[in-house]
């Protein structure tokens, strides 16, 4: 694990702006988006997005990681550098977590991205290859 950059620390101010900012829709007083992810793709540029919860049919839901990295797909960018994850509901109930065994294998869809991920009290950053397993040839 190495420590955050200039940059990183740019990405995760802009997740965690973006969190509270957000004004998450409620479907049947549910919260239906309270994790966020940001990405930064190759030429620098920052996408963010919400999950979307679907209460009634978890499958259905769409993960943060997912939003964000549509959202720079469609703007053209094929490679992701770096990947944060933030969940946020209220100033008092926040955290940075890594993303589930799901979107990282998405992720290895865009190269082989720097995690920033929650280690003791602070953050660090770890290769995404480093949190995959191994994959075998059959």
């Amino acid at each position: 694990m190495k420590p955050l950059s200039k940059k990183d620390l740019e990405l995760v101010e802009a997740v965690k702006a973006y969190a509270k900012e957000f004004k998450p829709k409620h479907w049947r007083g549910e919260h239906i988006s309270s994790v966020y992810a940001a990405v930064r793709t190759e030429d620098g540029s920052i996408f963010v997005g919400p999950n979307i919860y679907q209460p009634y049919s978890a499958p259905s839901s769409i993960c943060a990681e997912y939003s964000a990295i549509a959202l720079a797909y469609a703007a053209g960018h094929k490679k992701i550098v770096t990947t944060v994850t933030f969940k946020y509901r209220s100033p008092k109930n926040k955290e940075f977590f890594t993303p589930c065994g799901n979107c990282r294998e998405f992720l290895s869809m865009f190269g082989n991205p720097w995690i920033i991920v929650p280690k003791g009290r602070g953050l660090r950053k770890a290769k995404l290859s480093e949190m995959l397993p191994m994959s075998t040839q059959c």
